[in-house]
């Protein structure tokens, strides 16, 4: 049987330390016991890697678990990161937060953006939306190079 696991990366792991996220780990622990909650260190970018948001990624992989139960998952993960995320204000109050949580096969599973003065506005039907149309996008790339390679 698959184990049940929650991962926490930094987006930019020189913005977000993974010390910074232990307390988050502890809460989401706390909560769900049975759950192995793990912070992955992630690598530096490379390049410029500049954003306006400071990002949390969320992977969540709950196998065998009734599918209202994975949705009360996500639904208190949710929770636990936006207070993470609004506690997050004080060290950078000019800068939103991004939390982005995803299933085990890397889709979107809820995606949240905590503005400077707290409020948590859900911006899963816009990623939602736009990951449709950058996989559209791919698949007509594909399409036109397989013509062009006449295949």
């Amino acid at each position: 049987m698959s184990a049940k696991t929650i991962g926490l990366a930094p987006g930019n792991p020189l913005d977000i330390r993974p010390t910074e996220l232990q307390d988050l780990a502890d809460a989401l622990r706390w909560e769900l016991p049975d759950v192995d909650v793990t912070v992955i260190e992630g690598e530096p970018p490379t390049g410029y890697g500049v954003t306006a948001f400071e990002i949390l990624n969320i992977f969540v992989s709950l196998p065998s678990v009734p599918h209202d139960v994975a949705v009360a998952a996500v639904t208190l993960i949710t929770t636990k990161a936006v207070d993470w995320a609004r506690r997050r204000l004080k060290k950078s109050p000019l800068r939103p937060k991004r939390v982005a949580i995803y299933g085990p096969n890397q889709e979107i599973l809820k995606t949240v953006r905590v503005d400077p003065g707290g409020e948590a506005v859900d911006t899963t039907e816009d990623d939602l939306e736009e990951r449709a149309s950058f996989e559209l996008y791919l698949e007509q790339q594909r399409a036109e190079e397989a013509k062009r390679q006449g295949r």
